[in-house]
C-alpha cells in the first residue's frame, strides 16, 4: 500500500515536470515568432504612414519640373489631354501654363455641366465664355427661352434663341414673353427666315442684328455672278449688293482691283488682305500667308540659298531657313 502511494506521487511529479517542459518550449517558440510578427506590424504601420502621407498631398499643387520649353509644352499637353479624358478639374491644376489651365477647366466644366468649376478660372474672358456655354446648353436642353436672356454674348444669345425656336417650332408670339433686346432678337429670327424665303434683300434691312443682316445678304446674293445684277436695286440695297458680289468675284479671280468697288472700308480691306495672302509673289510654291507662317521671304523663292525653293523644302519636310 505504501509502495503504491510512492509510485502515484512519482507519477504526478513526472507529469508536472513534463507539463512544465512543454509550456516552456511552447512559450519559447512563440517568442521566436513574435519578432517576425512585429516586423509585419511595423511594415503595416509604415504602409499606413505612407498612405496617410499620400492623403495629405495637395492634389492642386502644381508640378513644375525643370524642363525645356519644348518639354514643358509636351508635359502640359499630356496633363491637358488626361484631364479631359478623365473629366478631372484637379488635374487641370497641375498645368504650369495659366491660360491652358483655364481652358482645361472650361472644357471639364462644360463636360460635367458644373458651374463651380467655371468659377476656378482666373481669365475673365474664358470664365465668361464658360458660364455662357453652360447657360446655352441648359437653355437648349430645357427648351427655355428665358435662360437665353442671361447669356451676355450677343451672338450666342441670338443663336440660343434661334436654336430653341427652330428645333421646337415655336410661334412668333413666344417672343413677346421675353424682355428688351431678347424679344427683338427673337423676332429677328422670324424676319430672317421670311427674308430668305422671299429672297428679298429689303427684308434683310429690317433685321436688328448686324451679323444676321450680313448673313441674310450673303444668302440672298450668293448666286449673283455679275455686278450688273445689282443695278435693279435702289440705294442703299444696290451698294450692299455690289459689296458682297464684288468681294466674291475678287476672291475667286484673285483680282484686287475688284475690291475697290466696295465702299465699306472694313470689307474692302478684308477683300484685299485675303487676296494678297493667297498670292505667291515669288512663285516658290508657298502662298504669301504660308511665307508668314514659315518666316520665309515672300519675295525670294529660296530664302536660305541652298538651291531648293522654299516650297520644295516644306513639301519634303525640310526647314526652308536652314
Amino acid at each position: 500500500m505504501k509502495n503504491k502511494i510512492i509510485f502515484i506521487i512519482i507519477g504526478l511529479t513526472l507529469l508536472i515536470i513534463a507539463g512544465s517542459i512543454f509550456f516552456y518550449v511552447t512559450t519559447k517558440n512563440n517568442k521566436i515568432i513574435l519578432p517576425e510578427n512585429n516586423n509585419l506590424l511595423n511594415k503595416n504601420e509604415d504602409n499606413n504612414s505612407d498612405n496617410k502621407n499620400n492623403k495629405n498631398l495637395n492634389p492642386n499643387e502644381k508640378i513644375s519640373p525643370e524642363l525645356s520649353n519644348k518639354e514643358k509644352i509636351k508635359y502640359n499637353n499630356g496633363i491637358y489631354t488626361k484631364a479631359l479624358e478623365e473629366k478631372n478639374d484637379i488635374l487641370c491644376g497641375q498645368i504650369t501654363e495659366k491660360r491652358q489651365e483655364d481652358l482645361c477647366l472650361k472644357e471639364v466644366a462644360i463636360e460635367l455641366a458644373e458651374k463651380n468649376i467655371c468659377e476656378k478660372i482666373t481669365d475673365k474672358e474664358i470664365k465668361n465664355s464658360c458660364n455662357n456655354t453652360l447657360l446655352f446648353n441648359t437653355a437648349i436642353k430645357e427648351k427655355n427661352l428665358s435662360l437665353c436672356q442671361k447669356i451676355n454674348e450677343e451672338y450666342k444669345e441670338q443663336l440660343c434663341l434661334a436654336e430653341i425656336i427652330k428645333t421646337n417650332k415655336l410661334q412668333e408670339s413666344e417672343c413677346k414673353k421675353l424682355e428688351d433686346n431678347s424679344s427683338l432678337y427673337c423676332q429677328d429670327f422670324f424676319m430672317f427666315e421670311q427674308a430668305i424665303e422671299s429672297n428679298n434683300p429689303e427684308d434683310c434691312m429690317k433685321l436688328m442684328s448686324v451679323n444676321q443682316e450680313d448673313e441674310c445678304y450673303n444668302i440672298v446674293f450668293k448666286n449673283f455672278k455679275d455686278l450688273n445684277l445689282c443695278e435693279k436695286y435702289s440705294e442703299p440695297i444696290k451698294q450692299k449688293c455690289i459689296n458682297f458680289v464684288a468681294f466674291k468675284i475678287a476672291s475667286t479671280e484673285k483680282n484686287i482691283e475688284k475690291c475697290n468697288l466696295i465702299n465699306d472700308e472694313e470689307i474692302r480691306n478684308s477683300c484685299k488682305g485675303n487676296i494678297e495672302l493667297s498670292l505667291d509673289d515669288d512663285n516658290d510654291g508657298l502662298s504669301n500667308s504660308q511665307e508668314i507662317i514659315y518666316k520665309t521671304n515672300p519675295e525670294i523663292s529660296d530664302t536660305d540659298g541652298d538651291g531648293y525653293s522654299d516650297g520644295e523644302e516644306v513639301l519634303g519636310g525640310y526647314d526652308p531657313l536652314k
